[in-house]
């Protein structure tokens, strides 16, 4: 039937749009081109993959009058839209339209700048384009809207990035109109040997069976290579470690409560592990068989005495399930509150005792001797069963002594300080003179109140305070000058 002009001269538009299967299905549907870029199957509606420029597509086939003639696509302000690459998949920027009597592909458009040099992609949302016929002189001007909706989601989702070593990986298969294929379409071949797909929810399970490795930390698995599909994944340790004792307060009996639990509760803990705490191997433990829901593991009484203060890592490795062996990791730290560090001279002997409650010696704590004077480190020793270090050093000068950390080797606890020596005395002239060592700071300087001479001709040096405020320990109090004028010191105060 002949179309009669409009009452402008100009002869209305006449444009039927339909699928490209010739289903007559209607305008805002979502069809799935293939690898070389042909129709494969219909998929949903009018969806776009954000930024997916070589997977999502517009097909579209027209008919009608006007034939021939190229309708653009546009946005809501009628500017062309762009698109980065071409329908045959090349990166080039490509005005999106279509040809009336054809059956085109529109690909995605992206938002380009003015000199169309750069582009980015269209946020998710849903826009209102529109296809648009501007009049030739013969037919009239024409807009026909086009609503699309571009979604941000996932065509390949690893639900189960991590999981244990008896669990299964999941992944949820999506189209690229975010819809799950139907299984008439689903591609076989990634699936493994005892893999499922279940087409309600796109999940694509691959049991414990077909992963190739179950080894602690992350990996990699081909599923398919022509099509380019694997799995990344990470195998947690199953067991994990509580310490449920009091272990904050030093404790020579033992005491120390560790349990090692599974985090399923369809697994175990089977046999004792090996337990190792800072890289020393324990082997005098008691275990107990405890299954609290929803963990099960096996519980732990230390029965390796004397851990000085400090911070202990916990190595537990035990086999699950009666097949392979896993390994899990935790920390604990003793604490020096009520423990003392002192230091005394004894004649010549510099001892550092290390005492919990001022009575309970501290054995195999790491002890060092420093210089107060220049902080330096003069020796280091361990402490003995009563909890002491005799020091070789004799040297003259003040010093102190600190337990280290056996785990971080850092000063957790400081002595008191203490001068060994810190006046020689010579005669000027009849004079009795008192000299500080050179290698005394000043703040170490004793204040001597008196020196007397006895019924015996002995000196004496009633009254040494240190720093004025504090009594010294140790100070020498007795001095003696023989028949040939030497002196020398006979006893030591308290």
């Amino acid at each position: 039937m002949a179309v009669e002009p409009s009452a402008s001269g100009q002869r209305p538009e006449v444009i039927n749009i339909s699928a490209c299967n010739n289903t007559f299905q209607t305008l805002k549907r979502h069809y799935y081109i293939n690898a070389q870029g042909n129709f494969d199957h219909d998929v949903a509606d009018f969806i776009l993959k954000k930024g997916d420029y070589t997977n999502t597509y517009i097909t579209i086939e027209t008919d009608g009058i006007p034939d021939g003639v190229v309708l653009k696509l546009v946005d809501e302000n009628l500017h062309q839209l762009y698109s980065p690459v071409d329908a045959n998949n090349n990166w080039i920027t490509t005005a999106c339209s279509i040809t009336v009597g054809e059956s085109d592909i529109i690909p995605l458009p992206a938002q380009f700048d003015n000199q169309l040099s750069s582009h980015v992609p269209f946020s998710a949302g849903t826009y209102n384009w529109k296809l648009k016929f501007s009049d030739n002189g013969y037919y009239e001007e024409k807009e026909l809207p086009l609503e699309i909706e571009i979604r941000d989601f996932k065509v390949w989702d690893i639900l189960t990035p991590e999981v244990y070593p008896n669990e299964d990986i999941k992944v949820k298969l999506k189209t690229y109109a975010d819809t799950y294929y139907p299984n008439n379409y689903f591609d076989n071949n990634l699936l493994t040997t005892n893999a499922t797909y279940d087409e309600t929810t796109g999940i694509i399970t691959y049991p414990n069976q077909d992963i190739t490795d179950l080894s602690i930390g992350k990996h990699m698995q081909v599923i398919n290579q022509s099509s380019n599909c694997f799995i990344d994944y990470e195998i947690k340790t199953p067991f994990y470690i509580s310490i449920e004792g009091n272990t904050l307060l030093y404790k020579n009996n033992g005491d120390y409560d560790f349990e090692l639990k599974c985090h399923q509760s369809n697994s175990n803990v089977t046999n004792d592990p090996t337990i190792y705490i800072n890289n020393t191997q324990i082997t005098q433990f008691s275990g107990n068989i405890s299954s609290p829901h929803p963990s099960q593991g096996r519980g732990y009484k230390i029965q390796c005495n004397n851990f000085p203060p400090g911070t202990y890592q916990i190595e537990m490795t035990g086999q699950y399930n009666n097949t392979d062996y896993y390994t899990a990791f935790n920390e604990f730290e003793i604490t020096t509150e009520q423990c003392t560090l002192s230091l005394t001279l004894e004649g010549n002997i510099i001892k550092t005792t290390y005492l919990y409650d001022n009575t309970t010696p501290i054995p195999n704590a790491r002890i060092g001797l420093i210089d107060a004077d220049t902080n330096t480190l003069l020796e280091t020793a361990v402490s003995d069963a009563q909890g002491q270090c005799i020091w070789t050093t004799t040297e003259s000068g003040i010093c102190k002594s600190v337990a280290y950390d056996m785990k971080t080797n850092e000063i957790i606890l400081e002595s008191n300080i203490i001068a060994p020596l810190v006046y020689n005395v010579d005669i000027d002239n009849g004079d009795l003179i008192i000299n500080k060592y050179d290698n005394i700071p000043d703040s170490s300087i004793s204040v001597i109140d008196s020196v007397i001479n006895d019924n015996e001709g002995d000196l004496l040096i009633n009254i040494t305070q240190y720093n004025s405020i504090n009594d010294v320990k140790n100070a020498i109090y007795d001095i003696d000058i023989d028949e040939n004028g030497d002196i020398y010191y006979n006893t030591t105060g308290d």
